[in-house]
């Protein structure tokens, strides 16, 4: 079976897909990933081919801008990003598919996945990580920007949501994707996060206790739980032994990430690492970076570009992050309680659900703050309610078996029928998405 693995994202969102590709490796499969240049080094490692659809220029210009991590700014400027891997990601399915049909696996923001699928056929498997990829009446995401009530009518939830679409999502990422399309004598897309769901199948790669399935869903979709994959993303297999000597050395750390790609966060882990202090709690922090720690935090903090979090949240006190979906499965994974400051996207949607588990507290507003932060992290250590909420949602967990059972259903899929490629396909405009992008 040709597997081709179309990924776009950060570290969190592309590692998942690195797992399944060297799980489906594992199994006998031909399997190539095509993802942001980054990961390539990563994606080697697991013994996959590699086609970077994202140069490593491009990928910073993105995530440098400090616009991007504004919540309703950021969205658009994400969105209108988007297109900019749907000329690259079709070539590679173009070119790697060479007259087969091969399955097609594409993260949510891969979106010339879905448009290469329509145009020159095969099989496809659309894997959403987060909640915030699905639109539904009943049970709504926590927009960044649109904060929705939960007791509003689902009558105006769906406006919200529709509303979203309408004024942040689309008018932004469409009139690439639909010259495109109208070039490939293809019908216009009226709504992205309708559109960018195969008709085949899609996956929801996280649990029914973070999100039960909703009646409105596409009827295709299956549900597995959330995929352990934090150990494919360092450069040798487990912890660092600088790093784990210091998680020997003393009482758990208190562990400090706002992520792989988000920059100028050097106020951030500061007020962090001095909140540690505060409370007489080491501090490991995980940032690319770098982090000035001040004098009286030395001896008793730890940084580290990168650290697999399934294994150093298991000896972690408790985890300060961002809320990014990556990170903030591996703290329900490992039992420990969160501290969530939400910055951009879905982190929003997922710091709620992390407050209304009880596993944690939500920072909802107002900077991060050291006397702020130390109050919250005393709150979140004392708190015998989190440490059982924390304990009941470990026990759920189930994923080791996730990635497992995604390429089960991969596999299934690539049995059932597999899509025409259209008859008289005109030429792919390359260059024509880029171009709308860009404002060029």
């Amino acid at each position: 079976m040709q597997v081709l693995i179309a990924a776009i994202g950060t570290t969190g969102d592309v590692l998942p897909f690195i797992a399944a590709g060297a799980e489906l490796r594992r199994r006998g499969h031909e399997v190539t990933l095509a993802a942001p240049a980054p990961f390539e080094a990563a994606a080697r490692r697991s013994g996959l081919d590699f086609e970077a659809v994202i140069s490593a220029y491009e990928y910073e210009l993105v995530f440098s801008d400090p616009s991007l991590w504004r919540p309703l700014i950021g969205a658009r400027r994400m969105f209108k990003a988007l297109p900019l891997g749907l000329d690259r990601i079709y070539g590679f399915v173009e070119k790697r598919a060479e007259g087969r049909r091969p399955v097609l696996v594409a993260s949510t923001l891969a979106i010339g996945a879905r448009l290469a699928f329509e145009a020159l056929g095969g099989h496809l498997v659309t894997v959403h990580l987060s909640p915030m990829a699905f639109q539904t009446r009943h049970d709504p995401v926590r927009l960044p920007g649109f904060p929705t009530p939960r007791w509003l009518p689902e009558k105006l939830v769906w406006k919200v949501q529709i509303g979203a679409d309408r004024l942040v999502i689309d008018p932004v990422a469409l009139p690439s994707l639909n010259a495109v399309r109208e070039r490939l004598e293809l019908k216009r897309v009226k709504r992205l996060r309708h559109w960018w769901n195969s008709p085949q199948k899609v996956v929801a790669m996280f649990p029914p206790w973070f999100q039960a399935a909703q009646a409105d869903w596409p009827a295709q979709s299956v549900q597995f739980d959330f995929p352990a994959a934090s150990q494919f993303g360092g450069e040798t297999q487990g912890v660092d032994p600088a790093l784990a000597a210091f998680l020997e050395a003393g009482d758990p750390p208190v562990v400090v990430t706002f992520g792989s790609t988000r920059r100028r966060t050097e106020a951030l882990y500061a007020a962090a690492v001095e909140a540690c202090a505060d409370i007489g709690r080491r501090c490991l922090v995980l940032s690319r970076a770098p982090v000035v720690v001040p004098a009286r935090a030395a001896a008793s903090t730890f940084v580290a570009p990168y650290a697999p979090l399934g294994a150093v949240l298991e000896r972690a006190a408790a985890l300060v992050h961002h809320g990014g979906v990556g990170t903030t499965a591996h703290a329900f994974a490992a039992g420990a309680p969160q501290i969530v400051a939400p910055l951009a996207f879905d982190q929003f949607d997922h710091a709620a659900r992390v407050a209304r588990l009880g596993c944690g507290l939500w920072l909802r507003s107002g900077p991060l703050e050291r006397r702020r932060l130390a109050a919250s992290l005393r709150v979140a250590l004392s708190s015998p309610e989190i440490a059982r909420r924390c304990a009941e949602t470990t026990a759920a967990c189930e994923g080791a078996d996730a990635v497992s059972r995604l390429c089960d259903e991969i596999e299934a899929t690539a049995v059932g029928p597999a899509r025409k490629p259209r008859p008289r396909l005109p030429p792919y405009p390359y260059g024509l998405a880029a171009q709308h992008v860009f404002g060029a």
